[in-house]
Protein backbone atom coordinates (compact mmCIF):
# COMPACT_ATOMS: atom_id res chain seq x y z
CA UNK A 1 0.00 0.00 0.00
CA UNK A 2 1.13 3.53 -0.65
CA UNK A 3 0.45 4.43 2.95
CA UNK A 4 3.45 2.44 4.17
CA UNK A 5 5.56 5.27 5.50
CA UNK A 6 8.18 5.29 8.15
CA UNK A 7 5.74 5.03 11.02
CA UNK A 8 8.63 5.71 13.36
CA UNK A 9 8.16 9.39 12.52
CA UNK A 10 4.44 9.32 13.21
CA UNK A 11 2.80 9.37 16.61
CA UNK A 12 0.24 6.92 15.21
CA UNK A 13 -0.48 5.45 11.81
CA UNK A 14 -1.83 8.23 9.57
CA UNK A 15 -5.45 7.80 8.51
CA UNK A 16 -4.89 9.67 5.26
CA UNK A 17 -2.45 12.02 3.54
CA UNK A 18 -3.69 15.11 5.35
CA UNK A 19 -3.17 13.36 8.69
CA UNK A 20 0.39 12.52 7.64
CA UNK A 21 1.16 16.17 6.87
CA UNK A 22 -0.25 17.25 10.24
CA UNK A 23 1.90 14.68 12.02
CA UNK A 24 4.99 15.77 10.10
CA UNK A 25 4.41 19.40 11.07
CA UNK A 26 4.25 18.40 14.73
CA UNK A 27 7.25 16.03 14.64
CA UNK A 28 10.00 17.22 17.03
CA UNK A 29 12.93 16.41 14.73
CA UNK A 30 13.64 18.92 11.99
CA UNK A 31 13.33 17.38 8.52
CA UNK A 32 12.61 13.75 9.48
CA UNK A 33 13.35 11.06 6.91
CA UNK A 34 10.58 8.91 5.47
CA UNK A 35 10.77 5.70 3.50
CA UNK A 36 7.82 5.64 1.11
CA UNK A 37 6.82 2.35 -0.47
CA UNK A 38 4.92 2.55 -3.74
CA UNK A 39 5.00 6.27 -4.47
CA UNK A 40 3.08 5.82 -7.74
CA UNK A 41 -0.06 7.53 -6.45
CA UNK A 42 -1.21 11.01 -7.45
CA UNK A 43 -2.25 12.22 -4.00
CA UNK A 44 0.80 10.74 -2.34
CA UNK A 45 3.15 12.46 -4.82
CA UNK A 46 1.42 15.78 -4.13
CA UNK A 47 1.91 15.30 -0.38
CA UNK A 48 5.56 14.29 -0.79
CA UNK A 49 6.25 17.34 -2.96
CA UNK A 50 4.53 19.58 -0.42
CA UNK A 51 6.52 18.04 2.43
CA UNK A 52 9.77 18.56 0.54
CA UNK A 53 8.91 22.11 -0.56
CA UNK A 54 7.87 23.13 2.97
CA UNK A 55 10.93 21.33 4.38
CA UNK A 56 8.89 19.23 6.79
CA UNK A 57 10.18 15.83 5.63
CA UNK A 58 12.81 14.26 3.42
CA UNK A 59 11.60 11.16 1.61
CA UNK A 60 13.31 8.23 -0.02
CA UNK A 61 10.94 6.69 -2.53
CA UNK A 62 10.90 2.95 -3.13
CA UNK A 63 8.98 1.61 -6.10
CA UNK A 64 8.63 1.43 -9.84
CA UNK A 65 10.50 4.46 -11.16
CA UNK A 66 8.88 4.45 -14.62
CA UNK A 67 5.32 4.22 -13.23
CA UNK A 68 6.09 6.99 -10.76
CA UNK A 69 7.63 9.21 -13.46
CA UNK A 70 4.52 8.88 -15.63
CA UNK A 71 2.27 10.01 -12.78
CA UNK A 72 4.69 12.74 -11.67
CA UNK A 73 4.93 14.12 -15.22
CA UNK A 74 1.14 14.19 -15.46
CA UNK A 75 1.11 16.29 -12.24
CA UNK A 76 4.09 18.41 -13.31
CA UNK A 77 6.10 17.19 -10.30
CA UNK A 78 9.85 16.85 -10.67
CA UNK A 79 10.82 13.68 -8.81
CA UNK A 80 14.52 14.15 -9.53
CA UNK A 81 14.62 16.04 -6.22
CA UNK A 82 13.92 12.78 -4.40
CA UNK A 83 16.21 9.86 -3.71
CA UNK A 84 14.59 6.93 -5.50
CA UNK A 85 15.21 3.19 -5.22
CA UNK A 86 13.83 1.54 -8.35
CA UNK A 87 12.17 -1.75 -7.37
CA UNK A 88 9.49 -3.44 -9.46
CA UNK A 89 8.35 -6.36 -7.26
CA UNK A 90 5.72 -5.29 -4.69
CA UNK A 91 7.06 -7.56 -1.93
CA UNK A 92 10.58 -6.24 -2.46
CA UNK A 93 9.27 -2.67 -2.42
CA UNK A 94 7.83 -3.14 1.06
CA UNK A 95 10.89 -5.07 2.26
CA UNK A 96 13.25 -2.36 1.01
CA UNK A 97 11.21 0.43 2.64
CA UNK A 98 11.13 -1.48 5.94
CA UNK A 99 14.91 -1.94 5.79
CA UNK A 100 15.34 1.79 5.25
CA UNK A 101 13.18 2.49 8.29
CA UNK A 102 15.47 0.25 10.36
CA UNK A 103 18.46 2.27 9.15
CA UNK A 104 16.74 5.55 10.01
CA UNK A 105 16.02 4.43 13.55
CA UNK A 106 19.54 3.32 14.45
Amino acid sequence: SSLLFSFTICQKEPKNYEDLILQLYSYPVKLPKMAVAGPDDENLLKVLKLAKTKKIADSILVGDLEKTKIIANKLNIDISDFKFIDVKDSKKIVETAKNLIKVFTR
